[in-house]
């Protein structure tokens, strides 16, 4: 099961809000099932999580709202993921065969009926994770994006899906819209104490690998910390490949990637270290409860620890435009176009910790 949290962050906010509860309502009453963080939009729980990214291609068509269907996406899987827990809906007994692409299909189907009937328009990019055992079913359409860390090192990643730069594949109520079956599709094995990470492209514009490697390390137990420091030992998914089998661990003697440490971005270390005019470090979880008498066991990861940390680094990149360099950076400069710094944009970061997997979640909770 997972050990899970979250982080989001509206491009436009002047202080940074980190969103943990499911706090909006629908138009019946209820709870949604999703936290919005502006066009952005997440859920987590011990067996699954979402994220999705409203597209802001819609800007300016008054009968638009792509925060509102990314939101209602993810509350709509969730809610088809809840219902492997109802003894009374005939998912139950198919709680093993769940499959992220068919949720993604009926959650989308639900959300185009929510906005026919209020005559709205809007388009969603979504990456879709579930844990069945020892296995992770990932679902990824367009440029959200998952990573897997063990023992410190970077093992997984996906990878974008584009149609042209800064054009990604996207669920939406237009006649061009892509398809859920369009997805990536993954299946990885993990282990206990790996560490997911799901993110939406805010993240993934902002931060190089190695940047959310170091966020990761800085806040892991001595115990879990990669030897001779972090290292990208990744599998970058491939869209000619439809699944993916993770092994149990990196083959020995394998090479390692080469993230180059040229392009990545060391500004908010040297910001941190200088007491730079920045947006404050998330505090070490250790340093704050031994203060206040609390001790964590040695083999504690907190994932609110690091979602809250990612997210911050993701922000202040997001809001640099002088000093530092970005993925995005990189890939619009590939395209011929110049650009400096950041992408300022939504930004939503999932964090799970595998768990006990040796035992089964009781689904009558």
């Amino acid at each position: 099961m997972f050990s899970h949290s979250a982080a989001g962050i509206p491009k436009n906010a002047s202080k940074i809000p980190i969103n943990q509860g499911n706090t909006v309502l629908d138009d019946s009453g209820e709870p949604e099932l999703s936290t919005g963080s502006g066009e952005d939009a997440f859920f987590h729980r011990s067996d699954a999580m979402g994220v999705a990214d409203g597209v802001g291609g819609w800007a300016g068509d008054s009968k638009a709202n792509a925060g509102l269907f990314a939101r209602r996406l993810m509350h709509h899987a969730h809610e088809e993921i809840a219902r492997f827990d109802d003894f009374d809906d005939e998912m139950f007994v198919r709680y093993a065969e769940a499959s992220p692409v068919e949720i993604l299909r009926q959650a989308y189907e639900n959300t185009l009926e929510d906005f026919r009937s209020l005559d709205l328009k809007g388009s969603s990019t979504a990456c879709i994770v579930l844990l069945r055992d020892d296995e992770l079913r990932v679902a990824n359409l367009g440029d959200c994006g998952l990573t897997v860390v063990r023992h410190g090192d970077m093992i997984f990643r996906t990878e974008e899906q584009q149609h042209s730069f800064n054009f990604p594949y996207q669920l939406g109520t237009g006649k061009h819209s892509d398809k859920p079956t369009d997805a990536q599709i993954f299946r990885l094995k993990v282990r206990k104490g790996d560490i997911i990470i799901v993110g939406s492209d805010g993240l993934f514009d902002n931060l190089f690998d190695e940047d959310i490697l170091e966020e990761v390390n800085r806040l892991l137990p001595p115990v879990y910390r990669a030897e001779g420091g972090p290292k990208l030992k990744v599998h970058y998914s491939d869209d000619a490949a439809r699944s993916h089998s993770l092994a149990e661990s990196t083959a020995e003697g394998e090479d390692d990637v080469d993230g180059g440490s040229s392009s990545r971005n060391t500004k908010f270390s040297d910001a941190i270290d200088k007491k730079a005019s920045a947006p404050a470090v998330a505090p070490d979880p250790h340093q704050a409860r031994a203060r206040l008498g609390f001790s964590l066991p040695q083999f504690h990861i907190d994932p609110k620890a690091i979602s809250d940390a990612i997210a911050y680094r993701a922000k202040y990149v997001s809001e640099e435009s002088r000093y530092v360099s970005s993925p995005f950076q990189t890939r619009a400069i590939q395209e011929g176009l110049y650009y400096q710094g950041g992408k300022k944009d939504d930004i939503s970061v999932v964090v799970a910790i595998i768990t006990d997997l040796e035992d089964s979640p009781d689904r009558r909770l």
